[in-house]
């Protein structure tokens, strides 16, 4: 029949043409992917070398093939990503995108996923307000919600959580639940935190085959157990996640970045120097290079190490150090980000210690202030604000302000003191 030899056209038409799309793509990986490692010097076939020397000829290899080429972009960026490659894989997404726009419009679902993608790179880039306007512009509400917790929009992030956790299918549940829990940590909501991390995490990042974000959310704990004086317990945890880290992704990543920052500010917390020094070195010199100057990654090295050099009072580079951290987190983060009270807090300390302290007394407040709006009365890191403020009255001999703030702490702080 006519309609049979039509279908039967069709078909091998359409057989023909698979079989052409995978003949070109075969040829894209023998040729231009593993013939580039081929063609490489000793020592120059990294993974980075072959996606940039396959990356120079997608174009041309799938010119009369737009949306292979969008697809293999797709992928590129995917494997940039996860090399810690992200200005390559946001331009490979946003080349991938502009195909998908001309052939399928903007609301396609494709589109859709590849720019709801495109937001995840801008969380790697410290691009927080970008990735929460191109989330809030896509409804992409997981994107929103990661974006106001980078934000420190802390209880945005932890109210959505709690809602997607309690709706999630498998395979969403854990990413809710960690994220919850960092958000719940955020807030100074410790033993919510540990416990979800806890039963989140199936095991430990003690082997190396755990995925790349229990190692992120490890180190999320890790830093928690810092912040409590839970020493012993996050030195471990970060030494596993740390080995694991260098070993999967090299140093120069930014999750290992990350975790390196958690365990600087550790051995600071103990008066370990010397060892928080030789991670500075080795560190803050790659974050430079590796990330954008005001990447809050970067900045928090920065201020760690101005941290470090007051402890050493070596106040002069002290003071350089955090006027970089503080101006930065202004002008990217903004003047109430909690990331930029940290900054306040903490050159407000140092100018006491200089005993300047007219310019302590007004980033002080500033600080406590700060974190009162941002955090909560009793969180700790404003009861910590807090309590400097004390010393700095105390310090400066006027013992009437030192009692009048002391009067304000929590009942439970107060309590402790005693």
């Amino acid at each position: 029949s006519v309609i049979g030899t039509i279908v039967s056209v069709t078909f091998a038409l359409g057989q023909a043409r698979a079989r052409t799309e995978a003949q070109l793509i075969a040829d894209f990986l023998k040729d231009d992917v593993l013939g580039s490692a081929s063609r490489a010097r000793i020592g120059e076939a990294t993974v980075s070398y072959i996606l940039n020397a396959a990356s120079e000829n997608i174009e041309d290899k799938f010119k009369d093939r737009p949306l292979i080429e969008a697809s293999m972009r797709e992928t590129l960026a995917w494997t940039y990503r996860h090399i810690g490659e992200a200005n390559k894989a946001e331009q490979q997404l946003l080349h991938a995108s502009q195909i998908y726009r001309q052939h399928y419009g903007e609301e396609h679902p494709t589109t859709w996923k590849v720019m709801s993608g495109l937001g995840w790179i801008y969380e790697d880039q410290g691009r927080y307000h970008e990735m929460e306007a191109l989330s809030t512009k896509l409804g992409f509400k997981s994107g929103i919600a990661v974006a106001h917790y980078h934000l420190g929009k802390y209880q945005d992030a932890a109210s959505f959580f709690e809602r997607s956790r309690r709706a999630a299918d498998e395979s969403s549940h854990y990413f809710d639940s960690c994220n919850l829990a960092r958000a719940y940590a955020a807030l100074g909501r410790y033993e919510e935190a540990e416990r979800l991390f806890v039963e989140t995490f199936t095991e430990w990042p003690e082997d190396g085959e755990s995925g790349n974000w229990n190692l992120v959310y490890s180190s999320a704990l890790a830093n928690m157990y810092r912040e409590q004086g839970r020493y012993d317990e996050a030195e471990r945890l970060l030494n596993r996640t740390l080995e694991t880290q260098r070993l999967k992704l090299g140093d120069r990543h930014l999750h290992t970045l990350m975790s390196v920052y958690v365990l600087a500010r550790l051995y600071i917390d103990q008066d370990r120097c010397d060892e928080a020094k030789i991670l500075f070195n080795e560190m803050l010199p790659i974050a430079r290079e590796r990330l954008r100057k005001e990447h809050p990654v970067t900045l928090r090295l920065v201020n760690a190490l101005a941290v470090l050099r007051t402890k050493q009072k070596q106040y002069d580079e002290a003071e350089i150090l955090f006027d970089e951290a503080l101006k930065g987190r202004q002008r990217d983060l903004g003047n109430d980000h909690p990331d930029t009270l940290d900054s306040k807090n903490d050159l407000a300390v140092l100018y006491k210690e200089q005993a300047r302290y007219d310019d302590a007394e007004q980033l002080m407040l500033e600080a406590v202030e700060g974190r009162r709006l941002k955090l909560s009365d009793k969180h700790p890191h404003t009861v910590e604000s807090m309590n400097n403020l004390i010393e700095l009255y105390e310090a400066w001999g006027k013992p009437e302000k030192a009692e009048q703030w002391r009067a304000k702490l929590p009942l439970e702080q107060v309590t402790e003191e005693r």
